[in-house]
């Protein structure tokens, strides 16, 4: 049977680029599956067959599995044994690009991409590691949209040093998320690269090999946004470096990072972070300043 692309889950917040949530359902169906996610996966309660790729294990509790954009994918309960609770798992899923190349490239950073290197095909982890990170995890459920962020960052340069052992067999690749992630990042790093350009949808329809109405929805299965949104998305980001670090006018920003008037960008600026540039700016003086001290 052939793996169904899942659309992408909407992070919580506008503001937010993962979403974290919890599965308590009577039990995990067949959902034989792959999206462009990447996934973290903490079963707390539950037991049945977890399926990665090529290969079927069995799974229980504290099963904790780390799975790199577009491997196929399934927990299935298994149904033979009598339960009285029902099944509990924990999930963060998150697009490769909240950590761009350029993030990625840093030393920093060298426990993290390799990490992610080897989710590619699926790493499983010890029921001891998955009882600890499962309780981190749920700890960050209800914290705001930046603590979460720094909260899995922390947790996979953790997961980075722990023992793990890889899934899908060595030359598994399921030809179809390969194709749809190498086209999706093919377009996502174009995006980064040149944002602040006014590029033509027609453009970038041509370099996905699609017209441009069938690119819109494919960037949107494949993001859970519109291009336009995400385009806009990188701006501010963009935008929010320069408040940091250069001592511009907000309007000179504001033309620099492609928008080309101070109304459309003081209403994408507050729609993504919620308050407006300078406010924003004044924020992160003032953090600066506290840290200083």
């Amino acid at each position: 049977m052939k793996p169904v692309l899942e659309p992408p889950r909407r992070p919580d917040s506008p503001a937010s680029s993962l979403a974290l949530f919890e599965r308590i359902e009577r039990s995990f169906a067949w959902n034989w599956h792959f999206h462009p996610e990447i996934e973290l996966t903490c079963i707390l309660d539950g037991s049945g067959t977890r399926l990665v790729g090529d290969r079927s294990s069995p799974y229980g509790r504290h099963d904790l599995v780390l799975l790199g954009s577009g491997l196929p994918h399934n927990w299935m309960t298994d149904r033979k044994k009598a339960r009285s609770k029902p099944d509990h798992a924990v999930v963060v899923q998150f697009l490769p690009s909240v950590m761009p190349t350029g993030l990625l490239s840093l030393p920093e950073f060298a426990r993290i991409r390799n990490l992610m290197e080897r989710a590619t095909r699926g790493i499983h982890f010890p029921a001891a590691t998955g009882k600890r990170f499962g309780e981190k995890l749920r700890n960050l459920l209800h914290e705001d949209s930046l603590v979460q962020w720094t909260g899995i960052i922390r947790i996979l340069g953790e997961l980075a040093g722990e023992p793990g052992s890889l899934l899908a067999g060595e030359g598994y690749r399921h030809r179809r998320s390969f194709k749809l992630s190498s086209r999706i990042d093919t377009v996502l790093r174009h995006i980064e690269s040149n944002c602040r350009e006014e590029i033509p949808l027609a453009e970038m329809a041509a370099m996905a090999g699609l017209t441009p109405g069938s690119f819109c929805r494919f960037f949107r299965r494949m993001t859970g946004k519109s291009y336009i949104a995400h385009r806009n998305q990188c701006r501010i980001n963009h935008a929010c470096v320069l408040l940091e670090e250069e001592d511009l006018p907000i309007t000179e920003i504001a033309g620099t990072c492609g928008f080309n008037n101070l109304a459309n960008f003081n209403r994408s600026f507050r729609g993504l972070l919620g308050m407006a540039p300078r406010d924003y700016r004044r924020l992160r003086s003032r953090q600066e300043g506290e840290v200083e001290r």
